[in-house]
């Protein structure tokens, strides 16, 4: 190979000795967040030029922005939870979202479940429940605000018993 021609992100065509060496020159460490793309053909001592290689990546250097969870009570031993999408600006998407209960990771779910049924809990329990998001790339969100609820109590039937006259 007598040179290679290489452009980023669709700029102008650049000469570099390998694409290796215009990695170095483009310094990849200072690229904005967000889509990038390196075209590279080579040329022989004769002219030939090769096909067009072609790489592409995201720099995602941004968390995911935090979703917005709301309880719903269903029963003595069951609480709903639901929550707004969480978003990525990074580029590399969401991949996961985390249930918290007081803290400790109680369901891991995919990137677009956004739904949670927590059954199995105690009556007249008050649970608080947070909400993290995390994207393609393992950053995660910060945990969001904490919604609380209580689910409801046993309702014990009264009895009243008529009062009795022995005569």
């Amino acid at each position: 190979v007598a040179s290679y021609s290489c452009i980023a992100d669709n700029g102008a065509a650049k000469t570099c000795t390998s694409p290796v060496n215009f990695a170095t020159l483009l310094n990849v460490a200072t690229l904005a967040e967000g889509a990038h793309s390196l075209k590279i053909t080579a040329t022989d001592k004769a002219g030939n030029v090769s096909a067009v290689s072609s790489y592409s990546w995201n720099i995602d250097l941004s968390n995911p922005v935090v979703p917005l969870p709301v309880a719903n009570v269903i029963s003595t031993t069951q609480i709903n939870l639901s929550w707004t999408a969480a978003t990525d600006n990074g580029g590399s998407g969401i991949a996961s979202y985390k249930v918290l209960s007081s803290g400790v990771v109680i369901a891991n779910l995919g990137s677009n479940v956004l739904s949670f049924q927590h059954t199995g809990l105690t009556a007249n329990t008050t649970y608080n429940y947070t909400i993290q998001a995390v994207d393609a790339l393992g950053y995660t969100s910060a945990v969001s605000g904490v919604v609380s609820a209580k689910t409801q109590a046993v309702v014990v039937p009264t009895w009243t018993v008529p009062a009795i006259t022995f005569t």
